[in-house]
């Protein structure tokens, strides 16, 4: 009789463990379908980022949404999608620009904590590709370089702080390598 009663007693575990089980995956289920495509704002301490996937640390389901605080991302199914804003602890613009597949994508601009303009890059699909123009802090043009496939390649102009031309520093690159000094 004692035998019965154990394998009732195991059995009615059982039948309570896989109800409460059947619920929590009913319940997960629920979740899951009411927040696929909605956009959420979050704070970045929120996420996780795993092989350039963002994570919703509380759900770990890839986030959709727009972050806050000193990173602004837009994020789609987990990957840096469309624009983007980082700033210096001043609240100033650091950089801007956009991602496009989890990558730099066209003009990225980055500024100096006082907000002037510091740098303009061109990027195809994390790439520097195109011009790139870097300014001195007082806002005169530092240099000009044209990039390839993230190497220099073309003439690179290189200016003092007064506007003036460094011909010791310019010169003209080919993937990378200095091939000629610059005349101007």
């Amino acid at each position: 009789m004692r035998s019965i009663k154990n394998t009732m007693f195991a059995d009615h575990a059982n039948r309570s463990t896989i109800a409460l089980s059947i619920k929590l995956l009913s319940l997960s289920f629920l979740l899951l379908f009411f927040n696929v495509g909605k956009t959420h704002a979050m704070h970045n301490d929120r996420l996780i980022v795993k092989d350039g996937i963002f994570y919703n640390a509380d759900t770990l389901q890839k986030f959709t949404g727009i972050t806050s605080g000193k990173e602004q991302f837009t994020i789609q199914n987990g990957v840096l999608e469309g624009p983007y804003s980082r700033f210096y602890d001043n609240g100033r613009l650091r950089e801007e620009g956009s991602f496009s597949k989890g990558e730099m994508q066209g003009i990225i601009y980055y500024f100096y904590p006082n907000g002037q303009l510091k740098r303009i890059a061109n990027y195809q699909f994390g790439i520097k590709d195109g011009e790139m123009i870097e300014y001195w802090s007082n806002g005169m043009m530092f240099a000009q370089f044209l990039f390839k496939n993230n190497l220099e390649n073309g003439k690179q102009i290189i200016y003092s702080r007064t506007g003036s031309i460094n011909h010791v520093l310019s010169g003209i690159y080919v993937d990378g390598t200095k091939v000629a000094s610059f005349v101007n």
